[in-house]
């Protein structure tokens, strides 16, 4: 439901959230997953990316399998997708690869670099604290000229930070920077913005 995929983002970003995906997954896990890579996204997902032809597919009776499997081949490592990651922590599949059958057709001819997302640092030092918090980020801007004031990013934003003031206005000091606002709005008047310190990370 929308209320709950809105308090699941409400928990935060990173290892937090993926728990909570890897937890509603292992409510009902499906009998059998199915992959569409034959056209990737990369880029700020999920709506802003780029189309990136991979031609890839694949099924798995193991659905962590073939997430590890695909993130591989997609050029992230083992522990950087925290859903596959919690997935595999609670048993419910299988993500280290040297354990994982591939069959069919060589997955080596598949094997892209999909360019990321931006997201903050996984890991920073400590003693940027509060500082680094300021200087880090990537939080969603708002384009005041594509801006309808519809809405619909008040509705979707699970901290309740977006007012409509002729055009919508995020508190960034209250934003979880989960995006659901670039998402949700039908003008894609919502991006990205990087400060200049998590630019050069």
């Amino acid at each position: 439901a929308p209320r709950q995929r809105m308090d699941l983002h409400a928990l935060g970003p990173g290892p937090v959230f993926g728990e909570a995906v890897a937890d509603i997954f292992g409510a009902c896990p499906p009998m059998l997953s199915l992959l569409d890579a034959v056209v990737a996204m990369e880029g700020p997902g999920p709506t802003r990316g780029r189309p990136r032809q991979v031609g890839y597919l694949a099924a798995s009776w193991d659905a962590v399998a073939l997430d590890a499997t695909a993130q591989a081949l997609a050029g992230f490592g083992p522990q950087e997708i925290a859903t596959t990651t919690a997935a595999a922590a609670a048993g419910y599949g299988c993500a280290d690869l040297t354990h994982v059958e591939l069959v069919g057709d060589d997955p080596e001819a598949f094997r892209v670099r999909l360019r990321r997302p931006p997201a903050l640092p996984a890991r920073m030092p400590r003693w940027l604290g509060a500082l680094g918090r300021r200087l880090v980020y990537v939080r969603p801007q708002m384009d005041r000229r594509r801006c309808t004031a519809c809405g619909r990013c008040q509705a979707a934003c699970p901290a309740g930070c977006v007012r409509l003031e002729g055009f919508a206005r995020i508190d960034h000091q209250r934003c979880l920077e989960c995006f659901c606002c670039m998402e949700a709005c039908p003008e894609e008047a919502i991006s990205p913005r990087r400060s200049l310190v998590a630019r050069l990370l």
